[in-house]
């Protein structure tokens, strides 16, 4: 048989010395546990894990549990130790067998048994991959009313265990802490001064694992105490102590060869590695996630809603603190708010309407409560609860006051702020000066929770011009909870931002220091810093607006382009009228092809693109003789117009006509339209600054060859209202003739042949006249 090779003890151990085992003789029994713990140690570590060592482990603790000389006992417990450190996690099966007998061995104080005992203990600690194993154990003998030694010793034990422990990538063993807090809490308050010092130590010992906020959440009366919480504390660093000189003891961590499991020799390798610092990577666990999700509509006493809904002031504040008991008890709610909207919106009428300031507090706290249970299921109930309490604000008691800023501030841990910007907004602007100081003061505290990557743009944006305003008010309090608050949005955006934003504060020299103080506060306080709930409610990054701006720089608005009508839209319109302004929507960077990036971020002055410009016609379009009265005397003139005309219609806008008469200002309503006078005993009619109905009357104003009228423009200076009547000529008929025709012979050159608008065209000599 190599050496290396597993051994086998009990076939080892020989047959004479197993007898005496059960020998009546107290010496016999010593010399028979002497000779099988001779053979363990000679083969430590080389113990065979095929071996069922079942019946041996009943034996021994059958010995530790009856056995009256106390030297028998002990070397009892040295095997078991032995056996465990040997064995490993192979041990692990018997646990469950030995430890009630060992931790109930913990009432003997003398030092024959008391040290083998924790000895013992620590290596069968240490050969549980999972520590649940020894709780039932520990439970059974903490429900008998041990003897104070035991309880000490197992306080002692669990300080131990844990500082052994660091599960870097792993969560803590909450089941087990869990379940064994309650019990260590009540030994805190024991008379017995050695059972107090071991449960502070074991509290310090589990500190290390969840930080300082978990163990609050799960053992609250002992930190709240400031005596007990400073010796907590001073465990808290002893337990830190010794965790880093174990991690040193073990050298590479090797956890086979000291007798921890391979997961427990990981976290000791990791702690290694970061040494001088918190030895546990969980110290920051949220305390939230530690409870129990529970439903605290089913826990209401049945009279609840008769108690609530009663007249008298007093049954409705002692239903309110019923539930808030509740609360206490069971912090974190089932994650469904449909459960709770009822009761939610119930307490939300309570605090706007009820007259009694003791009632509407207790339901400020019972909402801040839900926000606290549901957290990001609270989201959808943030907007209306918001709106109650800043409404409330106005009150200048601290019992109305303080609970409500509370409410406030839990509210706004579960929902994005552009949620329920606008309430915030309504409330800055409202004259009651304790609502806007206030409500400027949660504004401050919210920011302090922000960061770069969580702050919201957009909401940011929707308070910059309330909180301009306020900036100037006539109340002190008001300009100071002002400037709190704007500081801290300068945390947030930077100084280059905020001065874009608030524009006219940061000009004023006095203001704008105030605010550079208090911003330098924040600053070296707060740094980057940001809420862990905030930053799961962002994702950790930016608004999706203010991701997109900065992916892709805007563009500056692009200035309006002046095109020169073409043949087709000189040709479409009507006759004395300027041509039809074209307006389009042109995108960025589209106008040839040569966009301008510009510097406008997410809190740049004003709206971050402006809208584009339309395209303008140059001058009026006077070339419209070609469509009056005939029709294109050509297929390429008939298909232009075709084209021409459905693209023009539908952007088609009327323009400003110039004035007919010099001396009067332009108007974008003054056209000129001419109407068919009826046969030849009507007057022709010019009727001005009539606005025209139809912006594409082509149609309408066509002239017939057979007409034998001819409209007669007013001469500069006259009024646009006045008539001017002749009696029909043969020659106006003739000059009417001409000018078709010439149109239709040339609709490229014909502009320079119309008159312009305003002159009266020349008048043939009529001998009629």
């Amino acid at each position: 048989m190599s050496f290396a090779d597993p051994v086998d003890i009990l076939r080892l151990w020989p047959a004479d010395q197993r007898a005496l085992l059960d020998s009546k003789k107290w010496s016999e029994r010593r010399d028979s546990l002497a000779s099988l713990l001779e053979l363990a140690e000679k083969y430590n570590g080389l113990l065979s894990s095929d071996v069922n060592y079942s019946d041996l482990c009943k034996s021994l603790k059958s010995i530790i549990q009856n056995d009256s000389n106390i030297n028998v006992v002990a070397l009892a417990v040295k095997i078991i130790g032995s056996l465990a450190n040997s064995l490993n996690t192979s041990f692990e099966p018997y646990v469950g067998l030995l430890a009630p007998a060992l931790f109930e061995k913990f009432k003997e104080k003398k030092e024959t048994l008391k040290k083998p005992l924790i000895e013992c203990a620590d290596s069968v600690s240490m050969a549980c991959t999972n520590i649940d194993k020894l709780l039932p154990a520990m439970l059974d003998i903490w429900q008998q009313k041990p003897n104070p030694n035991v309880k000490t010793q197992l306080n002692w034990l669990i300080y131990r265990i844990l500082f052994r422990l660091n599960l870097d990538n792993q969560p803590p063993p909450m089941s087990f802490l869990k379940a064994i807090l309650p019990n260590i809490v009540k030994h805190t308050e024991e008379g017995d001064p050695e059972i107090r010092d071991s449960a502070f130590a074991a509290l310090g010992s589990v500190q290390r694992l969840i930080g300082e906020s978990g163990l609050k959440s799960l053992a609250s009366v002992v930190m709240q105490d400031p005596i007990k919480s400073k010796k907590v504390l001073s465990y808290f660093e002893s337990a830190t102590k010794e965790a880093e000189e174990y991690r040193k003891l073990l050298g590479d961590a090797n956890g086979v060869a000291v007798g921890i499991s391979n997961e427990q020799a990981k976290g000791l390798q990791s702690l290694d590695n970061n040494e001088g610092e918190n030895t546990c990577a969980n110290a920051a666990l949220d305390p939230w996630e530690l409870y129990e999700p529970v439903n605290i509509i089913e826990k209401l006493p049945t009279n609840f809603d008769e108690q609530l809904a009663s007249k008298k002031w007093t049954d409705r504040k002692e239903a309110l603190e019923i539930m808030l008991k509740l609360f206490e008890a069971h912090p974190r709610l089932v994650a469904d708010s449909s459960l709770y909207k009822e009761m939610i919106n119930l307490l939300v009428k309570i605090v706007e309407k009820d007259a009694n300031i003791n009632v509407c507090a207790l339901a400020a706290k019972c909402i801040k409560c839900f926000a606290d249970g549901l957290r990001f299921d609270f989201a959808m109930f943030s907007s209306s609860v918001v709106a109650a309490c800043v409404e409330k604000l106005k009150e200048k008691k601290a019992v109305v006051q303080e609970p409500v800023c509370a409410c406030l501030d839990s509210v706004s841990l579960t929902a994005n702020l552009c949620e329920y910007v606008e309430k915030i907004v309504t409330a800055l602007g409202k004259p009651n000066p304790t609502m806007k100081q206030q409500t400027a003061l949660f504004l401050s505290r919210l920011f302090n929770m922000h960061n770069s990557k969580t702050c919201p743009p957009s909401a940011v944006k929707d308070l910059s011009a309330p909180l301009t305003k306020l900036a100037s008010d006539a109340d002190p309090e008001v300009r100071s909870a002002t400037f709190s608050a704007i500081a801290s949005i300068m945390r947030c955006i930077g100084p280059a931002a905020t001065d874009n934003l608030f524009v006219s504060v940061m000009e004023d020299v006095m203001k704008k220091n105030k605010i550079m103080e208090e911003y330098q506060k924040r600053l070296n306080e707060l740094g980057d810093k940001a809420a862990a709930q905030l930053i799961k409610i962002h994702g950790n990054t930016a608004p999706a607006n203010s991701r997109t701006q900065s992916a892709k720089p805007a563009l500056k608005a692009t200035p309006a382009v002046k095109r020169t009508p073409s043949a087709s839209n000189r040709s479409n319109a009507p006759i004395g009228r300027p041509g039809p302004s074209v307006t389009a929507s042109i995108p960025n960077g589209s106008v040839g092809n040569k966009p301008k990036p510009a510097s406008v971020g997410a809190f740049s002055k004003g709206p971050s693109a402006r809208p584009l410009s339309s395209l303008t016609t140059s001058k009026p379009n006077t070339h419209v003789a070609s469509l009056v009265g005939s029709r294109p005397t050509s297929a390429t003139q008939q298909s232009r117009l075709q084209s021409a005309a459905p693209k023009s219609a539908s952007i088609i806008r009327s323009s400003p006509m110039p004035s007919i008469a010099k001396n009067k200002p332009k108007s974008s309503t003054v056209n000129v339209v001419r109407k068919s006078l009826e046969p030849e005993e009507n007057p022709r009619t010019i009727v001005a600054n009539k606005p025209c109905t139809k912006p594409n009357a082509v149609s309408n104003l066509s002239i017939k060859a057979s007409t034998t009228q001819r409209n007669i423009q007013p001469p500069p200076g006259s009024s646009t209202a006045s008539k001017i009547s002749r009696p029909p000529s043969s020659s106006s008929l003739a000059n009417a003739q001409q000018q078709k025709f010439i149109a239709s012979r040339s609709s490229s050159s014909i502009g320079s042949r119309i008159p312009r608008l305003g002159s009266r065209p020349p008048t043939p000599t009529n001998p009629q006249n």
